[in-house]
Parts: C-alpha cells; sequence; structure tokens
C-alpha cells in the first residue's frame, strides 16, 4: 500500500494520519500547524478515552445495574483507603457517590480530631455529611470547637449517637450549647473529659463556663450517657436508662467540671426515675451534705446495676440517699473500708445468704450472693476498723447461711478478721476457709466453755490448707500427670486430721453440734502471674490412701456424713501471648 505523504516535511508522522488531515496540514503555514495538530490532539485524546471507556464497559464487573453497585458500595467503608474505589472508574465514583449509606459510615468510622496538626479539613467533614444524606449517622470527635457546633448544626436532627472526647471547660459548655438546640433522634451521648498536662487553666477550676438546664424537648431520646458529672446535672432526662459518670485522665485537675457535691448529684438522679444502669467513678466531691438534704432520698425503681468507685467519704454520703431495689447489684470500690459503715448498713437489706471474702495480693473482695445472684460486690482495702463496721453490717442479716474466706496473702493484724466475722454470723450452716486461716479457723470452732457458741448451727465445713514452701509437688511427673505422691504429701494430710479432731470433739461436747460434710484439701501459694489452680488427684489404689486412710476414719466417727480429701491444688502457668 502506498503512503503518500502530500509533500508534507515530516512524512514518518504524516503516513499515519488520515487522508483528511494531511490534506489540511499541506495548506498550513508552520505557525498555522502547531495550533491545528494541538486541538486536533485534544480531540482524538478524547476520542481515545471514549474508546477506552466503551472497552471497559464491556468487561463483566462493569455489568451490574447501579443498584446493586450502590448495594456492594453500602456495606465497603473501610476506613479512608475506601475513598480509592472513587478512582476506578466514572460509573463506580458516580455510584459511589449516590450511596449514602457508604458517606454514613464515613461520618462514624473514625475519630476525628479537631484541633491540632491532624486535624481534620472542616471541608471534608463537610462532605461526607452532605453525601450521607437524610441517614442516621454517629459521628465521633478529639476536641470540640465552635466551628465544628457550626458544621455538625444542619446536621443534629440525624445524629443517634454522638462521642467526644474534650480536654477544658469550654469545650464542654459547647457541647452544651449544642445540646439546647434539640437532638430529636439522640439516643447515646459519651463525652469523655481528658484533661492533658500542659492545657490546665488554673481559673477554670473556680469558674466554669456557665450552663442551664436544656428545654424539656432538647434530647426526648436519649437513653445512655457517660458524661462529667457537671454536664450531667444540666442535660438528665426522663429518658435515660444508662448513665456512667466519671474521669478521664489526668482527673486530679479541673474538679469543678468531672465532680459534683452529693445534692447535685443526687438532683440530677432525681430527674431519672427510668434508670437501669448506673456507675459513678471520682464523680463526688468532698463537700458535705446540707443539713436541710440530710433526709433526702432518691428512689430508682427500675435500677438493675449500681457500681460506685470513689473514695470511702463520697461512697458514704451518696448511698444511703439512694433507694435501691432488694434485686439491684451493687458493686464499691476503689476505697478503704474504714468510712463505709453507712453504705453497708444501708445496701446490705437484699434477701443476701451467701458471702464470699477474698483477700489476696491486691484489695480485698467481698461478694455477697442470694442464690446463685450476686447482690452485693466490695473491693476495698481492709482495716481493723473498716472490718469492724463490715460486722456491724452483716450482724443483723439472719439470712446469712454461708461464708466462703480466702485468704492467701500474709498482714499484720488480719488473723483477727475471720473470728469478728464469724462471730457476727451466728446462722452460718456453710463455711469455706482458704488460705492462712484455715489452721486458725479450728481455735475459732472449737468453742470454749467460757464464751458464747461460735457457729452453732455449722453443719458443712470445707478447710483449705496453704502448704508451706517447703512441700515440693513433685508427685506430677514430666508430662503434669498425677503419680505416686511424696512423702511429705502424706504426713502433712494426717497432719491436718489431727488438727482437725480436736475441733469436732469439744464441739460434739460442749454444744451438741456435730457436722454433716466435711472436706479438706491442700494447696500451693498463688504467686504473681499464676492464673488459676490445678486440682490433682491420686489414685485410690495409691499408697497415699493406704496412709491417710486412717485418720480421715478417725474423723468420720466425729462427722454425721461424708468427709473427703479434696486432692492437691497446683499452679498452673498462664498462657502463652
Amino acid at each position: 500500500m502506498s503512503c503518500d505523504t502530500d509533500g508534507l516535511p515530516f512524512p514518518e508522522f504524516a503516513s499515519v494520519l488520515p487522508a483528511a488531515d494531511r490534506g489540511n496540514l499541506s495548506r498550513l503555514s508552520p505557525s498555522e500547524v502547531r495550533s491545528w495538530t494541538v486541538a486536533r490532539a485534544d480531540e482524538y485524546c478524547k476520542f481515545a478515552l471514549a474508546l477506552l471507556a466503551i472497552h471497559n464497559t464491556a468487561v463483566s464487573i462493569h455489568r451490574p445495574p447501579n443498584e446493586l453497585l450502590s448495594h456492594i458500595f453500602a456495606h465497603s467503608w473501610h476506613g479512608r483507603k475506601s475513598l480509592r474505589l472513587t478512582h476506578v472508574c466514572r460509573r463506580w465514583r458516580q455510584a459511589l457517590l449516590a450511596t449514602p449509606e457508604f458517606w454514613a459510615d464515613a461520618v462514624g468510622g473514625e475519630e476525628f480530631c479537631m484541633d491540632g496538626k491532624s486535624c481534620t479539613p472542616l471541608e471534608y467533614l463537610h462532605s461526607i455529611l452532605q453525601r450521607s444524606a437524610r441517614l442516621p449517622i454517629q459521628p465521633s470527635f478529639a476536641h470540640f470547637t465552635p466551628a465544628l457546633s457550626r458544621t455538625l448544626e444542619p446536621h443534629l436532627w440525624r445524629i443517634s449517637t454522638l462521642a467526644v472526647r474534650t480536654r477544658t471547660p469550654y469545650e464542654v459548655a459547647e457541647i452544651h450549647g449544642m445540646l439546647r438546640k434539640g437532638m430529636p433522634v439522640l439516643a447515646k451521648l459519651i463525652v469523655r473529659h481528658e484533661l492533658q498536662e500542659g492545657h490546665y487553666v488554673r481559673e477554670d477550676r473556680h469558674a466554669p463556663p456557665e450552663m442551664g438546664p436544656l428545654p424539656s424537648h432538647a434530647l426526648p431520646c436519649l437513653s445512655h450517657a457517660e458524661l462529667p458529672s457537671l454536664l450531667f446535672f444540666h442535660i438528665s432526662v426522663p429518658s435515660l436508662r444508662r448513665v456512667r459518670l466519671g474521669r478521664g485522665r489526668y482527673h486530679d485537675h479541673d474538679n469543678s467540671v468531672i465532680s459534683m457535691p452529693v445534692a447535685g448529684v443526687l438532683a440530677a438522679l432525681a430527674r431519672c426515675p427510668g434508670l437501669v444502669r448506673l456507675e459513678l467513678s471520682s464523680a463526688i466531691t468532698s463537700f458535705p451534705i446540707q443539713p436541710r438534704e440530710a433526709d433526702r432520698a432518691v428512689a430508682l425503681p427500675a435500677l438493675e446495676f449500681f457500681q460506685i468507685e470513689d473514695s470511702s467519704s463520697g461512697v458514704s454520703a451518696l448511698m444511703p440517699h439512694i433507694v435501691f431495689p432488694p434485686s439491684t447489684r451493687v458493686h464499691i470500690g476503689g476505697t478503704d473500708m474504714d468510712n463505709l459503715r453507712p453504705a453497708l448498713m444501708y445496701v446490705v437489706t437484699a434477701d443476701i445468704d451467701h458471702v464470699a471474702i477474698t483477700v489476696g495480693h491486691g484489695p480485698t473482695l467481698m461478694q455477697c450472693r442470694s442464690g446463685t445472684e450476686e447482690r452485693l460486690r466490695v473491693k476495698s482495702h481492709p482495716t481493723s476498723a473498716g472490718i469492724q463496721g463490715l460486722a456491724d453490717a452483716l450482724r443483723s442479716k439472719a439470712s446469712i447461711t454461708e461464708l466462703e474466706w480466702i485468704r492467701t496473702q500474709e498482714y499484720a493484724g488480719e488473723t483477727l478478721y475471720l473470728p469478728l466475722i464469724l462471730c457476727t454470723l451466728q446462722n452460718i450452716t456453710s463455711l469455706t476457709v482458704s488460705g492462712f486461716d484455715a489452721d486458725g479457723v479450728l481455735d475459732v470452732l472449737k468453742t470454749s466453755d467460757d464464751s458464747p457458741p461460735v457457729c452453732p448451727h455449722l453443719g458443712r465445713l470445707i478447710l483449705g490448707f496453704l502448704s508451706s514452701y517447703t512441700l515440693s509437688w513433685y508427685f506430677l511427673d514430666a508430662e503434669g500427670l498425677p503419680q505416686e505422691a511424696v512423702p511429705e504429701a502424706t504426713t502433712s494430710v494426717s497432719s491436718r486430721c489431727a488438727r482437725i479432731q480436736p475441733m469436732l470433739e469439744a464441739r460434739a461436747s460442749r454444744i451438741g453440734s456435730r457436722l454433716t460434710y466435711l472436706e479438706l484439701y491442700e494447696f500451693s501459694k498463688p504467686q504473681r502471674g499464676f492464673t488459676s489452680l490445678r486440682l490433682v488427684t491420686i489414685e485410690k489404689t495409691s499408697p497415699f490412701w493406704t496412709s491417710v486412710e486412717p485418720s480421715l476414719q478417725a474423723l468420720r466417727s466425729l462427722v454425721d456424713g461424708p468427709v473427703m480429701f479434696g486432692g492437691f491444688k497446683t499452679e498452673i502457668n498462664p498462657p502463652d501471648p
């Protein structure tokens, strides 16, 4: 095929042009060639892009209808990297921009920082808010500014969940001002005040921004709130069901925002009679309640769970003024027991029949149950005065028939704690004692002639003896399976039985009381880093049982029921991370 270049001075390029273009070029001057070729090249680029678009449209992945694409995109938000979907092709971009579910997930899919070097541009936030159309949204922010409030204002009617981390009282006041405008579908509000070092303004401690009560119709659907106490005082509404009041980091500063006097907390709670769950963490100031309000009581008839972690004075100042249903589960923590007596006297009103107290490396844990349901949990640091207060609180609880006492850490003065509790709970029928007090409780239960009987109705006794470090658990083989017990184990169990026998004889002769069930076991002292104890039993055919059986048989003659040795409990290493 001939290649006519029409005498053009660039035959190697002209040969690929259509004849019409070569004819046009042959009639142009050099300067005109430049402008003509630029315009013609632009036309050919558009033509090539159109051909490529037609080619891409014929690919199977581009054949689904827009409705299906939109349905897929509605579940495609996985962080801002998902925005790359808009660059795949024109059709995908158009479908994605028209999928409000994608953009609603973008609004709720990250925490937007509104201050500092990593500040989110308001233009980006405004764009995704607009594209989310009329769908409910759940935004989350670090810091709250007036500019952010103005950006959110057109969308307040569709915010269902709002979470904000603040660092100044003025941010809290800005949130309050936005809430006053009304948020008709807001169901969950989380405001965590986390004042950071270097941002504290001293005058804020004494002069927080003024805030007033919200209009009655401002938050009609709010059911869950996690707030600083001061903000809760101004927005407490009858629709609330779950409330958590507490401090964030560096909470020793800025108490004017985080905590409130007892009277203020009670006034706010009185406006929320339908509360189901209430949690307070360092939410109360140390100011005493005024005499004119000393008799004030707030009834919360629907309350299922109440938790407070505060100073003992704060706990004792608040709890006597709340009327709890008998079925409420109460957790008290983060304090010492010295001044808890008023709270314990008031709260131990449920039908409690089981008390469990654990003294270990950390705070002492006391659990009170009714049947299998926990009613009260106290986690605190025990003192003699605190234990005396606990004993006074439990003294009138004739319904308590079961006591568990576990002490795996030795502290000075604690040897008197268990006798004090046992002398208080005279209706005990079941007693479990493990750890350092298993030996000592035998002397308490022995009951001397010149003192009132201790636990005269006791029928079930379980004793877990804490073995010394010299007793090694070498009866486990290399795979951790039980084999023959070492002589030290046999001697230890026999000596335990010899210690128990005089107690049983004394109770039978002095108060005519005999047990109906007796169990003893040995365990090694749990150390930090160990998560649990493993029960190791020895085969009944083992010589170990032949050696200890006479000792157990001597106890059976003094018990109207089973006498059991429960085995050995040894530490289990925590699983590898």
